[in-house]
């Protein structure tokens, strides 16, 4: 069995593996936001800036929105700024030991 697992935003899945005493987490998804390398590289290809707070600015005179995540769905008007819809994707196998999944949105995930 395997499991996929699908992301686009500023939520997080997290399984939970069984070790001998105790369980670990594995990260199977990415935090889509200005904070993230990968993103920060893609949103800076595009001409895009990004703010010492972490939001996404467009340079030139359109820019009246700022956001704060880099990937969502439902929210093509914001395209100009670097959201795109498109998701992370991990596919992992499964084990007699991985015992719980979570999602946790960003109300969670958030310092």
């Amino acid at each position: 069995s395997v499991l996929v697992c699908a992301n686009s935003g500023d939520s997080v899945t997290v399984l939970a593996t069984a070790t001998e005493h105790d369980s670990t987490g594995c990260l199977l998804s990415e935090l889509h936001t200005p904070n993230n390398e990968s993103e920060v590289a893609r949103l800076r290809s595009q001409g895009l800036d990004i703010s010492d707070e972490g939001y996404v600015h467009q340079k030139g005179p359109w820019a009246s929105h700022s956001i704060a995540v880099t990937r969502a769905l439902g929210h093509k008007v914001l395209e100009p700024l670097g959201l795109t819809y498109t998701p992370h994707v991990s596919v992992r196998p499964l084990s007699k030991q991985d015992h719980t999944v979570v999602l946790a949105s960003d109300g969670v995930t958030d310092r």
